[in-house]
């Protein structure tokens, strides 16, 4: 909906283990039996030396009203996705940081139209993820650059590839990923600002 209200909720330590724990919700701050939609998320990480370890979990739903050729009907829907995470710091000095990250994960998506599921955009995809980090101070400003591939895979009950036509998923899909970021602090009038790109 187009007006929603959400709630946070962030522990600090809860083992005394510099661990940390995030809780997310929101939902529809008007809603009807034909128009909701709701969401929430956990995340939970504990650092272990060079190690950082983290779990995340996310789920919504959704139902509406669209209307065709005069006739109504009812669309309702939901996913759920579960990830883990480990992170290994492999380099650190006073300028810079390097890391290497590994993961796995498992999405869950369900749509229908009138209670009759939807077979191209309802779909069970798990992967697994590679990561590589590299951030670096360049005088007063810092540096950052994101290399990443994930790769589709078979666990957690995924669906099989099959022979993905046009428009259909493709279960065993390879994606690389790029980011890089700048930030550069700097003080006008007085006041400290800052400028960043992506």
């Amino acid at each position: 909906g187009e007006q929603q209200w959400g709630t946070t909720f962030d522990w600090d330590s809860p083992l005394g283990l510099a661990d940390q724990l995030m809780l997310r919700g929101g939902h529809d701050a008007m809603t009807d039996h034909q128009h909701t939609s709701n969401n929430a998320m956990l995340n939970y990480s504990v650092p272990w030396g060079w190690w950082n370890f983290s779990y995340t979990y996310s789920q919504s739903e959704y139902r509406s009203q669209a209307q065709a050729n005069g006739f109504n009907f009812k669309q309702t829907g939901d996913s759920e996705n579960h990830q883990l995470r480990a992170e290994r710091v492999i380099h650190r000095d006073a300028l810079s940081k390097t890391s290497l990250s590994t993961g796995i994960s498992s999405l869950r998506t369900n749509n229908f139209i009138e209670d009759s599921k939807l077979k191209l955009s309802s779909n069970r995809i798990s992967e697994a993820q590679f990561g590589v980090n590299h951030g670096r101070r360049v005088g007063s400003a810092f540096v950052n650059l994101d290399l990443g591939m994930q790769q589709g895979i078979g666990a957690f009950d995924a669906q099989d590839n099959g022979d993905p036509g046009p428009g259909e998923p493709n279960a065993r899909y390879r994606k690389y990923t790029a980011t890089a970021s700048y930030l550069q602090p700097f003080k006008l009038w007085g006041e400290s600002f800052s400028f960043s790109s992506l």
